[in-house]
């Protein structure tokens, strides 16, 4: 699956200063990642990215980061004004799903929904997709992947550089911090040749020997 590794030690200063970083992060942070850790989900994962034609630890990461691999999240801002970001987790899609309507009804805010944050106004509303899809377990990996591989990894998030570049460092944060708490973290090996690498430059991933 992966193409070439470069141990921690033969990094270039800049590569090892960007692991210790994440280390760092991956061991203080409080970001609840339970989820994440579910059997069950993992092999949806794997199977939705094959599936679709996607990266696993891309996909992976995406739905850690943006809602902690949880089904029944919502999100909202105001347009442009990112600070005033505001998110919500239920226990049911129902709940979830009346949520999103009342704030998309409102017709202020930009709403995200479900475990890949799909974008309403961007994506939902313009593919036709209904919330249902986009929340029930049973489809919702599937639309994050197209999302995916639609606008690539780099982008996912935002097509604005700094936004992108904030985004995309954060969500390895968060992927380390699942892969650190699955092996010792004397394994730790970098690959830096992560098959959907985009035009942005090499896309640093952890990993680990088994």
């Amino acid at each position: 699956m992966f193409l070439k590794f470069t141990t921690v030690k033969r990094l270039r200063p800049k590569l090892l200063v960007t692991s210790i970083l994440l280390t760092i992060f991956s061991l203080f942070s409080n970001t609840s990642i339970a989820n994440c850790k579910d059997k069950d989900l993992r092999e949806k994962v794997t199977q939705t990215a094959r599936s679709e034609g996607v990266n696993e630890m891309e996909l992976l990461s995406i739905i850690a980061h943006e809602s902690n691999c949880n089904y029944f999240t919502i999100a909202w801002n105001l347009p442009r004004k990112p600070e005033t970001a505001k998110s919500k987790k239920f226990s049911s899609l129902d709940e979830a799903k009346e949520w999103a309507e009342a704030l998309i009804a409102t017709k202020i805010y930009r709403v995200d929904v479900g475990i890949g944050q799909i974008n309403n106004e961007a994506h939902i509303q313009p593919k036709g997709w209904s919330l249902d899809e986009v929340l029930d377990p049973i489809s919702a990996l599937k639309r994050v992947a197209q999302v995916l591989k639609e606008r690539g990894w780099d982008k996912y998030h935002s097509s604005y550089p700094a936004l992108a570049q904030k985004w995309r460092l954060k969500t390895l944060f968060t992927l380390n911090k699942i892969l650190l708490k699955s092996k010792p973290t004397s394994n730790l090996i970098i690959n830096r040749k992560f098959h959907a690498r985009r035009n942005t430059g090499p896309l640093i991933v952890f990993n680990y020997k088994n």
